[in-house]
């Protein structure tokens, strides 16, 4: 099954973006760029990769990130890069697994872009129950309250049995049936 580009808007701004699948997006200096960037902001770096990349986030990071989600589309993940309407990668939002029963979805928004996350994940949720998801969860930190709004805004409801990443400072989990 082909999954098409989808338009969303920004809750804040009422800017329109479109959340293309990975391997639609060509492998540019500029998303290279954008992804490297937005992965180094304070935010998204500090929640989500200064124990993985202790000396930050780099443009080799970014690369072999874009390349993975275009190589690993169905095989491993379900990666969408979320385009403004002057084509700069605005942040990503995943499927992180191919497990029907139980899809693990992770998300980072650029902050210069904000708003798309709960519009974007309320996509995602569309995108995978035609993929064929029954379900799909994310975990979090318990103090990332942006994030914890995003999946209560998409009716996702804590469910702590899905929590798997303790060591890496996740406490809670969110689940939703499609």
């Amino acid at each position: 099954m082909t999954i098409q580009p989808y338009k969303i808007s920004s809750l804040k701004t009422k800017d329109v973006y479109w959340t293309v699948p990975a391997p639609s997006v060509q492998t540019k200096n500029s998303y290279v760029e954008d992804i490297a960037s937005i992965c180094s902001e304070r935010l998204v770096y500090e929640e989500l990769f200064s124990e993985l990349f202790p000396n930050g986030y780099t443009k080799k990071h970014a690369d072999g990130f874009l390349e993975f989600c275009k190589s690993g589309w169905s095989k491993e993940c379900f990666n969408f890069f979320i385009l403004s309407n002057n084509d700069q990668i605005s942040g990503c939002i995943s499927i992180k697994n191919t497990e029907r029963d139980a899809g693990e979805v992770g998300y980072w928004m650029s902050s210069k872009h904000s708003g798309l996350a709960t519009n974007a994940l309320s996509q995602l949720c569309l995108a995978a129950k035609d993929l064929g998801f029954k379900r799909l969860f994310a975990q979090t930190k318990s103090n990332n309250s942006r994030s914890i709004r995003v999946l209560k805004n998409n009716d996702f409801h804590k469910d702590n049995s899905f929590v798997k990443d303790r060591d890496i400072g996740c406490e809670s989990a969110f689940l939703r049936v499609l």
